[in-house]
């Protein structure tokens, strides 16, 4: 028997605000049963915002990125200038997330997982930028590396292609994830 794709749902920041640009995207997943999908989580407080967003019966599995308490003592100090946090994490968990066939992220700092592992087998990325509908989002470079743009609307997604981030075959319109966990 074949193993159904996994994606990983990358919630590896530090604001929980950010939660809920991603978290009805893992729920939507979840309820299709043709993937796995895995929610990687880089905080006990963002795992508790993701597992409240995205409901008790979502069938979805967790991923604790957690860095040994040493590690994450000595980046306290740094991590208040850079993102060094995000960034070990992502590297401590690297050969799990290799693992996956997509990952979703709504911030750019996964793309160093990109970078590091050109050249090889890795799983695609997917982007979900900040902003819906008319109201401006960012657009920056790095997310031209992207594989996949999930856009909230047509306004967006002719921006991201004009702006040169991605092409009409992926940049993809999927509606406003936030609006997903309202119930």
């Amino acid at each position: 028997m074949t193993q159904r794709p996994e994606i990983i749902v990358l919630f590896n920041h530090d604001a929980a605000h950010q939660v809920a640009h991603v978290a009805g995207i893992a729920r939507a997943l979840s309820e299709r049963g043709d993937v796995r999908v895995t929610c990687a989580t880089g905080t006990p407080a963002i795992a508790a915002r993701a597992a409240a967003l995205i409901g008790p019966n979502a069938r979805v599995a967790w991923l604790d990125l957690s860095l040994p308490r040493w590690k994450e003592a000595a980046l306290s100090l740094p991590n208040r200038l850079a993102p060094v946090k995000r960034l070990a994490r992502l590297d401590h968990h690297a050969p799990r997330l290799r693992a996956a066939s997509v990952i979703v992220s709504p911030e750019r700092t996964c793309l160093r997982l990109k970078r590091r592992w050109a050249g090889g087998p890795m799983p695609a990325f997917a982007f979900v930028p900040h902003g819906a509908g008319d109201r401006s989002v960012s657009y920056h470079p790095d997310m031209a590396n992207f594989d996949l743009i999930l856009v909230s609307g047509p306004k967006v997604a002719r921006e991201m292609i004009a702006h040169g981030l991605g092409t009409a075959e992926n940049v993809v319109v999927v509606g406003y994830p936030k609006f997903d966990t309202v119930d």
